[in-house]
């Protein structure tokens, strides 16, 4: 970010001894639980798994926060506590349906608590063959080759 001061506060996990690991290596906070996280910040980078995308950024809203949500967005993971769900074998429709509805409850808390959700696609580890052409066609632009 240009021109705003940005510090790196913490981190937390559910697996205290790779959050601990983290933190060490980077010289921040281990934070034992999300909600001890959120006293100490202003905004959250949700990291977290897919599956936990829309109660991370609903927790980070509803304690006044901005989020910025990593790829992807959000899902549909199956329901809760099912162990043996196959995603490939399940039907499309009502995925798409249960993915479109947890992205309206992110969306209606950012609305909700005036706070900015923000959206991380990464492009670092796409080959540059496929970045740039899909680039300039965004663009309506032309590529002179790589």
């Amino acid at each position: 970010m240009t021109g705003i001061p940005v510090a790196v506060v913490g981190v937390t996990s559910l697996q205290k001894s790779r959050r601990e690991e983290f933190a060490a290596r980077r010289g921040i906070r281990a934070f034992d639980s999300l909600a001890d996280l959120l006293t100490e910040v202003d905004v959250v980078d949700n990291c977290t798994p897919g599956y936990a995308h829309e109660p991370v950024s609903i927790a980070a809203f509803e304690a006044g926060k901005h989020v910025i949500v990593e790829k992807p967005f959000t899902g549909y993971y199956g329901p809760p506590g099912d162990a043996a769900f196959a995603g490939n074998r399940f039907p499309k429709e009502t995925m798409l349906a249960e993915a479109l509805s947890s992205s309206r409850r992110v969306i209606a808390a950012a609305l909700k608590s005036r706070r900015k959700l923000c959206y991380a696609e990464n492009w670092i580890y796409a080959p540059l063959s496929k970045r740039k052409p899909r680039s300039c066609r965004k663009a309506k632009a032309r590529s002179s080759g790589l």
